[in-house]
């Protein structure tokens, strides 16, 4: 993070919810008709987001208990605010499908010529996907409440659910750049997993071979008492981070030189024979069968 930035969270600092306002109401060289958006937005989106966690603070409501949904809009949005900066990328939110996951799930689906064919599957649902176009590069999972680092929930979403969806995403994109190594080791996807007020994020890499690495932060939290807001600004620079990764997978993926073009042209006609690092799909996740309910006459 530039230190620029990292000073202007640090100004924000401060024990009570007036002491906010005071550093808030202060006039920054940026502001007003000097703003420029490519410029200025880390410093604008850091203002937002921590204004609208001072009015939380100053309802004094961080203290009760909230569905998922209430910290989704009233905590978590500032996340998707982040995101605003990436062109074309856009924050799906809603248990939207992942496209990856649905692909891999359809990957042998074939018209059938003496039984009906079988359904599409739909991908894995996810609170949260970060995309661009047809392709994603990063998710979320979201539960209202913390029950520990070993929570059942939190466990399952944290070494399960979204490792799995993050594999899927990664072997999509795999397959977009062709499995071009100098590319694939350098694919860095992100998953939040949140549990009411905390937060840890997900990295998957594949460092070298066929190896995909998970790499899990430290649990961070917004904090329900004003004395330690602190705690929440960790969270601005984590989520500033996991941004950062997003848009160098994006630039990776989507850049294409002189000598990519004139090598795909070189191919045309050619059957592929070159060594290529080609990573498997998940395993399907067995399907139990459904048992009719015996009625005794």
């Amino acid at each position: 993070m530039p230190r620029q930035l990292l000073e202007y969270i640090s100004s924000f600092r401060v024990k009570t919810t007036k002491d906010l306002r005071i550093v808030l109401d202060i006039r920054q060289e940026w502001e007003g008709k000097n703003f420029e958006r490519i410029k200025h937005f880390n410093f604008d989106w850091v203002k937002n987001s921590i204004y609208n966690l001072l009015l939380e603070y100053e309802s004094d409501i961080l203290q009760q208990k909230h569905l998922e949904a209430w910290h989704n809009i009233h905590i978590w949005s500032l996340i998707d605010k982040c995101f605003n900066e990436l062109e074309g990328v856009d924050i799906a939110r809603g248990e939207s499908c992942s496209i990856a996951s649905s692909k891999r799930k359809n990957n042998r689906r074939i018209v059938q010529g003496i039984v009906k064919t079988t359904r599409k599957s739909i991908g894995r649902r996810g609170d949260l996907i970060v995309r661009k176009g047809s392709y994603e590069y990063g998710a979320s999972e979201v539960g209202k409440d913390y029950e520990g680092d070993n929570g059942s929930k939190l466990l399952k979403e944290r070494g399960l659910k979204s490792p799995k969806m993050l594999k899927d995403i990664i072997v999509d994109l795999g397959n977009f750049v062709e499995w071009k190594t100098d590319k694939l080791h350098q694919f860095e996807l992100v998953s939040f997993i949140h549990a009411g007020l905390f937060m840890i994020l997900l990295r998957m890499d594949v460092p070298a071979g066929y190896i995909c690495r998970i790499t899990r932060s430290d649990t961070l939290q917004v904090s329900t008492n004003i004395n330690q807001f602190e705690k929440a600004l960790k969270c601005l620079v984590l989520t500033w981070k996991a941004k950062m990764n997003v848009c160098k997978t994006i630039e990776i993926v989507e850049k294409m030189c002189d000598d990519d073009v004139l090598g795909d042209l070189q191919k045309a006609g050619a059957r592929k024979h070159r060594d290529l690092t080609i990573l498997s799909n998940c395993i399907m996740t067995p399907q139990k069968k459904r048992k009719a309910n015996m009625i005794n006459a």
